[in-house]
């Protein structure tokens, strides 16, 4: 089917269909030409098996979570144009829903992709050892558990409070950013 997609140049498809009953019948169909996948196609694809969908769903997140490694590191070393605040940089909850938006108008598939994406991302941001995360309570219990005694509580409120102003400090830059991108037209599909 998608080599037939391919060599249509957006030419109508005469195609016979087999109802589930066994009858046939013709229909033409004009092919869209969808700009992420640089062809033409006419909204056909197949389905998994159960098997398939099952590998499919237990990779997905150490694949999406391997993405972000890529991503970070390439946002790190200066590999994507722009840099941190360029259209394609870091992005906060404004710039989320604007990319949610624009998969939300592609379709369902679309939608529910950046809804697995954002779990994802969500569940490892909340992971890292950072004070005011999850991840950073867990990292003093586990240096709890290896000292075989409790740190200083105070020291540990005051850790938290200055890691909670300086993500709260952070989310208003990313914010900034969004909101002079959203202003700019600079979001990747935004009008």
């Amino acid at each position: 089917m998608r080599t037939l997609e391919a060599q249509t140049n957006g030419a109508p498809l005469n195609l016979v269909v087999r109802e589930q009953n066994g009858t046939q019948r013709s229909v033409t169909v004009k092919p869209n030409y969808d700009k992420t996948q640089r062809t033409y196609v006419i909204g056909v694809v197949p389905s998994p098996s159960p098997g398939e969908a099952l590998v499919s769903a237990l990779a997905y997140p150490w694949l999406t979570i391997k993405d972000i490694g890529t991503g970070i590191w390439q946002l790190v070393t200066g590999q994507v144009p722009g840099g941190l605040g360029g259209p394609n940089g870091v992005t906060g909850p404004i710039g989320i829903s604007v990319a949610t938006y624009s998969a939300a108008e592609q379709g369902v598939d679309s939608y529910l992709e950046i809804l697995a994406l954002l779990s994802v991302a969500l569940g490892v941001t909340n992971l890292l050892p950072l004070p005011a995360l999850d991840g950073a309570r867990i990292a003093v219990v586990l240096i709890e558990a290896v000292r075989r005694r409790p740190l200083n509580r105070d020291r540990e409120m005051a850790v938290q409070r200055y890691g909670l102003v300086a993500l709260m400090a952070l989310i208003v830059v990313i914010g900034y950013l969004d909101v002079s991108r959203l202003v700019n037209h600079q979001f990747p599909g935004s009008p």
